[in-house]
Formats: C-alpha cells, structure tokens, sequence
C-alpha cells in the first residue's frame, strides 16, 4: 500500500487572523432555521421583544409557510431584525389596534333587572346574504328578548362588581355545544370569568331587561396563548342563528365549517356574523387563520390564539357582538366557522376562535 505523506503549512499570521475572523463572521451572520410549525406563537413575540417593538406587535400568523406579522405602526427597520431572528420567510403589514367586541359600560351602581315576557314565535329558515343595518334597537323580539329554546345571535347581559367598581357586560351567544351529555352554549371567554350568570336580554341605559337566564359560565379560555370562548350551562339551547329577528326568521346550524385563507387565487372563504349589536351581516373574506393577536384593553394586553380573521368591505363588527356565530352559509343553513373575539379597522376586520380550536380546547361538538 502506498503511503501519502502529508506536510503542515505555516499560514502567515496576518492571514491565519484574517480567515478565522470570516468563519467567525460567517457563523454569526448565519440565517437561522424557521420556526418549526406552531412555535411561532412565542418565537414571534420574544423576536419582537428582543429587538425592542414588542409594543406595537399585533397579531401573527403562518400561512403558506410564511410568517405574517403584524404591527400597529412601522419604522423601517423591523422586517430585518425579525429576519435575523426567524428565518427569511416573514412578511411585515400594518395592523390597527385590536380590541375585544364586548360592550362594557360602568355604573354607580348596580342595575335594577326587570322581567319581561318573550315572544312564543320560532321559526328557521333560510340565511340571507344581504348586510344588516349598522345598529340595531333593542325591543321585545330576537336577538333582545327571546324564548327558550335560545339561538345563536341572541343578547346577554351581567353585571359585576370589579375593584369596587360596578359594570354591565354585554355580549352576545354563538352556538349550542355538546360536551359529554350536556348541551352548552357558546359564548366569548373574555366576556366573563368562571361562575359569571348571565341573563338573555339587554340594558336600556336604566334598567336590564331579560326573558330569563342563558345560563352559568361553566368553562372558560382566554388569554396567556390560549383561545377565546366559554360554555354556558343552565338553560335549553337550539342549533339555530338569528338572521332577521323582525321577521322571526333564523338559520339551522348543519354543522362546523372548515374554512380558508385569503391566497393568490382563492379570496378567503366567505363568512357572515350575527352579534347582537350589528345583527346579522355578510360581506366578509377570511384572511388568516390560526392567528395569535394581542389583543387591547385598556392598558391591559391580552395575547390570544387560535384566532381567524376576515376582512369586509364595510363594518360587521361592533362592540357589544362578543361570542356571536361566525357562519358560512350552505345550502339548508349555515355551518358554524366560530366565535366572534375582537375587532379591529372600524369594525371592518373580525377575529374570531375558530370552531375546530373550540371543538378540540373544550373536548366538545357544534350541535346540528
């Protein structure tokens, strides 16, 4: 066998410092791995953090590989330092102030609450595709004051005492849950804690009117990573969302719906809302899905996830619609997409807990 010697070659100095100083360049500037699928919840944010703008990230997501982060304003620079932390595969857009949709009003004191007898009349029907009126009048029909069995689209109200301050809570309920062998309804977990009582019905400024109680807050998430929704229980629920409560007319909840993103060829999947201060109203196109969004109120952050968001030319979202029905109207109804969470760019964009989430977080199932 041949042997093959080998000789040591004396770099220079000058040379040696040079090559080791670009290794060392080379290691440093390398780009690192994207986040493997669902880290992005706390990489995105502590990259933010790190580099300062934590305060103005609003909401992050992945699509198509990609992950898309939001900002309530941009200074320029901010699409690098979250490359140098994430990978290159990060899209940066301005993205408005989100807020959670309950309406939230304080009091000197609390509110005398006052019966009022529901109208019998229940009917289904088909959803309409027309958008609804910007606000709606509280009066003795759907979504105000209803009859048992409650739908989906239809008003609650309580009130609490908070740090030695009084607040009316107002929100809306989505659909009816099956967990186990109860049936639950479906409301925003951000509306109110564990044990919160809520009666179906509305506050007139004086008093709170109700037809009865929608129930007891049974099981809640909210904030810290998590989703957004809560089971009610005490009460009877039916699989149907309001559409026209003038009319009596509601849609059938047929099932949970499985829904898209807004792409290069595919404008989002279509979806309506039924809060019970918009009442119910299409036109929106689902943008993201699987968001995380921090979501403000006051000066406090609530950092949510599990989140879609759709996009719509005109408003259909207000304070006060928290927990309403995400739709997708099918044929012989609708198919239930989620649960309204918060709201953001005038009402224009709707972020909403996706129904698959809730399903899995609550070990529970869309009643149809």
């Amino acid at each position: 066998m041949t042997q093959h010697k080998f000789r040591a070659i004396a770099l220079p100095a000058t040379l040696a410092l040079v090559l080791t100083s670009l290794m060392g360049a080379a290691a440093a500037e390398a780009t690192p791995p994207p986040p493997a699928h669902g880290e992005f919840r706390t990489s995105v944010p502590t990259a933010a953090a790190q580099e300062g703008f934590a305060d103005r990230l609003s909401l992050w997501a992945e699509k198509d590989g990609v992950l898309q982060v939001g900002l309530t304003s941009i200074h320029g620079d901010e699409l690098a330092a979250l490359k140098k932390h994430l990978g290159p595969d990060v899209v940066v857009f301005q993205q408005d102030v989100v807020e959670p949709a309950f309406k939230k009003t304080r009091v000197s004191a609390p509110a005398p609450v006052k019966a009022v007898a529901a109208p019998p009349k229940k009917s289904g029907g088909s959803a309409t595709t027309t958008l609804a009126a910007a606000s709606l009048t509280p009066s003795n029909v759907p979504p105000f004051i209803d009859s048992t069995p409650y739908y989906g689209g239809d008003r609650i109200v309580n009130q609490r005492l908070i740090n030695g301050q009084w607040w009316i809570f107002e929100c809306t309920v989505s659909s009816p849950y099956l967990k186990s062998t109860t049936t639950y309804m479906m409301t925003a977990g951000h509306c109110g804690p564990v044990g919160a009582s809520w009666y179906q019905g509305y506050y007139d400024g004086t008093y709170i009117w109700n037809s009865g109680t929608m129930g007891t807050a049974s099981y809640v998430q909210w904030g810290n990573n998590r989703t957004d929704g809560a089971l009610l229980s005490g009460s009877s629920y039916s699989p149907y969302v309001w559409t026209n409560g003038s009319t009596y007319t509601a849609a059938h909840v047929t099932g949970a719906a499985s829904v898209a993103p807004k792409s290069s060829t595919y404008a989002g999947t279509p979806v309506c809302t039924a809060g019970s201060f918009t009442g119910y109203a299409c036109g929106g196109r689902v943008s993201l899905i699987n968001a995380c969004v921090n979501v403000s109120e006051g000066s406090v952050i609530y950092s949510v996830c599990g989140l879609d968001a759709a996009v719509a030319p005109t408003p259909i979202v207000q304070s006060g619609d928290s927990g309403g029905p995400v739709v997708v109207p099918v044929s012989g109804g609708v198919q239930m997409a989620g649960t309204i969470s918060a709201q953001s760019d005038g009402g224009k964009t709707v972020f909403f807990a996706d129904v698959k989430y809730l399903q899995q977080v609550f070990t529970a199932t869309v009643v149809h």
